[in-house]
């Protein structure tokens, strides 16, 4: 897409993965910029598509890579993390760090697509990044943990407000 290109609402309601009416509702409100054709047609340039979704991202611009972030403290988990995905048919930028402080402070320079987090890191845990992430209001991102101790992790996780979700595990 050029920027001398134009979408119609239904075009730019796939682009942006939402309804042909919340579009319109964005053209009529001046979110998106547009304008209608002599038959009341709206058309939206490309490049106004493009602006919402990089804001949308948080000021990223699209990309077609996926950016990875991962917090371990453990060099061999790390090395695993990266090894299984390099394996992936798909573009990645992968970002690793050793603690949940340098995690945030990497959240925090670009937020990532996906974040994997060890739950258990000396220093600040995976418990106390992860809630720092949902107290920050620009983070809407969901964030997902893992550990290799199930039983330390499961007596830490319901100190945090974890709750089982069934009870075969």
């Amino acid at each position: 897409m050029s920027d001398n290109d134009y979408l119609s609402t239904r075009e730019a309601a796939t682009a942006l993965g939402i309804s042909l009416g919340t579009v319109q509702k964005m053209v009529e409100s001046g979110v998106l910029e547009a304008w209608k054709t002599e038959g009341g047609h709206r058309r939206i340039p490309t490049s106004a598509i493009r602006d919402h979704l990089a804001q949308r991202q948080g000021g990223k611009a699209p990309s077609a890579m996926l950016d990875v972030l991962v917090a371990e403290d453990n060099p061999i988990f790390q090395t695993l993390y990266q090894s299984a995905l390099e394996k992936w048919d798909f573009p990645i930028k992968l970002r690793i760090v050793d603690n949940g402080f340098d995690g945030l402070l990497q959240v925090g320079s670009c937020q990532p697509d996906v974040l994997i987090t060890d739950l258990m890191m000396p220093g600040m845990d995976g418990f106390d990044m992860i809630r720092r992430l949902r107290q920050h209001g620009d983070c809407r991102r969901q964030l997902n943990g893992a550990t290799s101790n199930r039983r330390k992790w499961w007596s830490s996780s319901r100190h945090h407000g974890v709750q089982k979700a069934d009870s075969a595990t």
